[in-house]
């Protein structure tokens, strides 16, 4: 893992609206308007691996946390934005598009919690 990378595993685990349904004993009736019993439900979903490793990473990213050894210079704060966390290398070469050097932030909102990815023109 480079500097500026996130590294780890995150795995939120099951969510809790799933559950597996206890089947139960089916016992034969003359009565059409007998209640059924659901079927059993799989635990789990099936997911390509890649799409899950996608949905990992995101996730990882969105729950990445500053490390203030290493980024020493970051602000706490910035306009309504805290928990800046870096996505990408800081100190990485100009664009060859724009020919600006920019850098790539996590930021959460003071206003409303909920995270953006911040980009600054240098």
């Amino acid at each position: 893992i480079g500097p500026g990378q996130v590294g780890g595993y995150v795995y939120p685990g099951t969510p809790s609206h799933l559950q597996t349904v206890k089947p139960t004993k089916v016992t034969p009736s003359n009565n059409p308007s007998a209640p059924s019993t659901p079927p059993p439900q799989n635990p789990s979903f099936f997911v390509s691996a890649n799409l899950r490793m996608d949905i990992l990473h995101k996730n990882s990213l969105t729950l990445s946390q500053p490390d203030p050894t290493q980024f020493p210079d970051l602000p706490p704060e910035v306009d309504n934005y805290h928990e800046l966390c870096p996505l990408e290398p800081i100190h990485k070469p100009a664009s060859t598009v724009l020919g600006y050097q920019t850098s790539t932030y996590k930021a959460t909102s003071l206003k409303n919690g909920v995270r953006y990815c911040l980009r600054r023109v240098h």
